[in-house]
């Protein structure tokens, strides 16, 4: 009789240790699962989190977060047809941003103190316009005479303005740019051939 319970205590026992170790390898397998998502995705998008700190957080080294014009894009329309922000970029207005792209004329191609920032280069044959979620007018800070043409990718830095129904600046209400960016500084990106040649595959993804 000892015997007998003593296999049946042990059959119990194994089945045990057998649920255990499935439970944990599931466990390890869905923390892999994770981690490979985190470093394929580069982790949370920034429109994805909850307050202006947790997007500096995901930002640059001087703590100015980081959008592109991808995130601005997923911007939707409500039943009014006026768009609905994702909670992060909604925490980000007023807020310092950098963001990346190409240079577009807006009034002038002589004086780009206010120009365009597109997600493709101005000369792109092939590109379709893009979307009002996808372009943002940059007013550059005072400080120059003249602001020259970049024929390149350009990184900007500047106060992002978001459209809203009370906003009473013309950008917004005359010509309905969703995004605007103020006192802005524009820096070209220096890249070696291949680094341009996948700035500009990772920019055609867009339209």
């Amino acid at each position: 009789m000892k015997s007998e319970a003593a296999k049946s205590g042990k059959k119990v026992a194994d089945r045990w240790i057998d649920t255990a170790l499935v439970l944990a390898v599931l466990l390890l397998f869905v923390m892999i699962l994770h981690r490979l998502n985190v470093r394929q995705t580069g982790g949370e998008p920034v429109e994805r989190t909850a307050s202006v700190a947790e997007a500096r957080a995901g930002g640059d080294a001087d703590g100015v977060a980081r959008l592109t014009l991808s995130q601005l894009e997923r911007v939707t329309p409500d039943e009014q047809g006026h768009p609905v922000y994702p909670p992060g970029i909604l925490a980000l207005d007023g807020e310092t941003v950098r963001i990346q792209g190409f240079m577009s004329p807006y009034d002038s191609l002589q004086d780009m103190r206010t120009f365009m920032l597109f997600p493709f280069p101005t000369g792109c044959n092939f590109c379709e316009p893009p979307g009002v979620n996808q372009v943002v007018l940059v007013r550059q800070k005072e400080g120059l005479r003249r602001y020259g043409f970049i024929d390149a990718p350009i990184q900007i830095t500047g106060t992002l303005r978001l459209w809203r129904e009370e906003s009473t600046d013309p950008a917004h209400r005359e010509d309905f740019f969703l995004y605007v960016m103020d006192n802005t500084e524009v820096r070209e990106l220096e890249m070696d051939p291949i680094q341009r040649e996948r700035f500009h595959q990772e920019h055609q993804r867009l339209f």
